[in-house]
């Protein structure tokens, strides 16, 4: 806890169960030439996440993804339209 406030979330039973069985049918996609890197995504983001940093790169990775609670308030505030869920490329 002393270095990540989310520490607890790695290990709860609770969270690694739901992790494991909700994987994300709709994932979040960025379209980095519209992104500013404004960071208001990352700002109302309950659980902490940095959406303005799910490039093309970081997509292979998507560990992240498995925390994200689709609440598309990142979705809602972003200016320029860069996030979506739609499943067609931006």
């Amino acid at each position: 806890l002393f270095f990540h406030e989310r520490a607890w979330c790695w290990i709860c039973p609770i969270g690694s169960m739901a992790a494991a069985a909700g994987r994300n049918p709709r994932p979040l996609r960025l379209a980095a030439d519209r992104c500013t890197n404004c960071a208001a995504c990352g700002k109302v983001c309950p659980m902490q996440l940095q959406p303005f940093t799910f490039t093309e790169a970081a997509a292979r990775k998507r560990g992240h993804e498995s925390d994200c609670l689709t609440c598309d308030l990142c979705v809602a505030i972003c200016p320029t339209r860069a996030l979506s869920r739609e499943e067609e490329s931006l």
